[in-house]
């Protein structure tokens, strides 16, 4: 019987099991071989696998205790029906994660695109919603992409108070403002998402805001509003 590919992949495969086997890792755990798989992708970094494989060797300690462990990851994997069809999963996926996620529901609203799109219903987060959320419900956010520091917003607004966005604004009128208004900024950009790289590449406009104060980086700052695809830009909201 013909061995299956050459010789400088099998001795890299066993290479890799002697290194593995050394490590204490035997990877007979069909989730372990998928997080290093991923991790040597680069998918996956060093700490997102020991987090995964922490929470797993919880479960198992304590699955004779507690029988709802079982049935929730047979819940999860059953999304799909067990995966034969993955264009179901994301709608299974989220009826199971209503009771999780504490972010109100999208505004929706009728928009008129170019022909022949015509008039489609749209959704949008509404920015201050979300906003009000994420200060009661998201405390670790709150204090780190939108205000790390109260002292932060006074300073902020000694430079910025003899800008012309402040000219009359209503919030002068309040007692106090400057201690606790938060500056906020929306952000829109074209993504390519199609033919990334190529002359027919294909653009989403992607509408976001974020707080001027936050710190972290850009993908933990920005709080996504509402995309839609460039070729086909609203003409009027109906």
């Amino acid at each position: 019987m013909k061995r299956k590919g050459g010789q400088q992949q099998r001795i890299k495969a066993a290479r890799s099991e002697e290194e593995s086997s050394a490590a204490g890792i035997t990877q007979q755990s069909a989730l372990v071989t998928f997080l290093l798989t991923l991790f040597t992708w680069g998918e996956f970094s060093p700490q997102r696998c020991q987090h995964i494989a922490a929470l797993a060797l919880e479960d198992l300690e304590k699955h004779h205790t507690n029988k709802h462990i079982v049935s929730d990851l047979k819940a999860l994997a059953s999304i799909g029906s067990n995966g034969a069809y993955p264009n179901k999963m994301h709608q299974d996926l989220m009826q199971r994660t209503k009771n999780i996620s504490k972010v109100p529901q999208p505004y929706l609203f009728n928009a008129k695109f170019k022909s022949p799109v015509g008039v489609q219903n749209q959704s949008l987060l509404l920015p201050h919603e979300l906003f009000a959320t994420i200060a009661a419900e998201y405390q670790t956010t709150w204090f780190k992409s939108i205000c790390p520091d109260q002292s932060n917003l006074e300073t902020f607004w000694e430079t910025a108070v003899n800008h012309p966005l402040l000219h009359d604004h209503p919030v002068l009128r309040r007692e106090h403002w400057r201690r606790y208004a938060v500056p906020i900024a929306l952000h829109g950009d074209g993504v390519p998402v199609v033919g990334i790289g190529k002359a027919w590449t294909k653009l989403l406009n992607v509408f976001s805001w974020f707080s001027l104060v936050g710190t972290g980086t850009t993908r933990s700052k920005l709080f996504y509003t509402y995309s839609c695809w460039d070729k086909i830009w609203i003409i009027s909201r109906c």
